[in-house]
């Protein structure tokens, strides 16, 4: 019976956890308590929500919006480099597998448009993990080359994702003012509409029901 109410007691913590981890409020509150580290780890994690929740912190005082950008690009060449460094262990392997669709078509696309998909890969939903370790696989850009398009592309994102974010919650602080400043009128609004179209149906239904009395 023990074991039974641990493993229960188990499963609830962890669909607590579960449901905080997709909570604005859970990160917001880390925000606020760990600052910088919790964008620096959005960016490795390649979490852009993260990224715009911290804009929006910084919106309303809690941090700087000028460090959210500089952790975030941080972040985001770590993660570019470690995982290029990652290719290199892992060449053999990768080269073996590109017959997996995949991984070839990151090949295919690091072919077609060169040290260019090196500069945008960032900005590709779905491919920015698998890329920068077939990219170091390749050998086919020098680590120079490679570190200056992806720092620029990293710095490029980081003020685009902040700059988003805090725009996101200049609109969402006016909209929710300009709410609260005609809720009445669409309240009365939404009421007069609903006591109209009821009006209507009944009116219809007894001048259907008074020309079938008549027939």
């Amino acid at each position: 019976m023990d074991i039974v109410c641990t493993c229960t007691d188990v499963l609830n913590m962890g669909f607590t956890f579960c449901t905080q981890l997709f909570s604005v409020s859970f990160w917001f509150d880390l925000l606020i308590t760990y600052k910088y580290w919790i964008v620096l780890i959005g960016a490795l994690i390649e979490g852009e929500i993260i990224l715009m929740i911290a804009a929006a912190s910084a919106y309303h005082g809690h941090i700087s919006i000028y460090y959210v950008a500089i952790f975030a690009a941080t972040g985001a060449i770590i993660h570019d480099h470690a995982l290029y460094y990652l290719g290199h262990k892992l060449e053999k392997r990768l080269k073996d597998g590109k017959k997996m669709r995949h991984v070839r078509r990151i090949y295919n696309l690091v072919d077609k448009y060169g040290i260019y998909f090196v500069a945008m890969f960032r900005f590709l939903y779905g491919i920015r993990t698998i890329t920068p370790i077939i990219l170091g696989a390749s050998h086919k850009f020098s680590l120079k080359k490679y570190s200056l398009f992806v720092c620029v592309s990293a710095v490029l994102w980081a003020v685009i994702i902040t700059y988003l974010g805090y725009t996101f919650a200049i609109m969402f602080e006016w909209l929710i003012g300009e709410f609260k400043r005609i809720k009445s009128i669409i309240f009365y609004g939404v009421l007069s509409a609903l006591i109209i179209a009821t009006s209507v149906y009944f009116i219809r239904k007894f001048a259907k029901k008074n020309k079938e009395d008549q027939l």
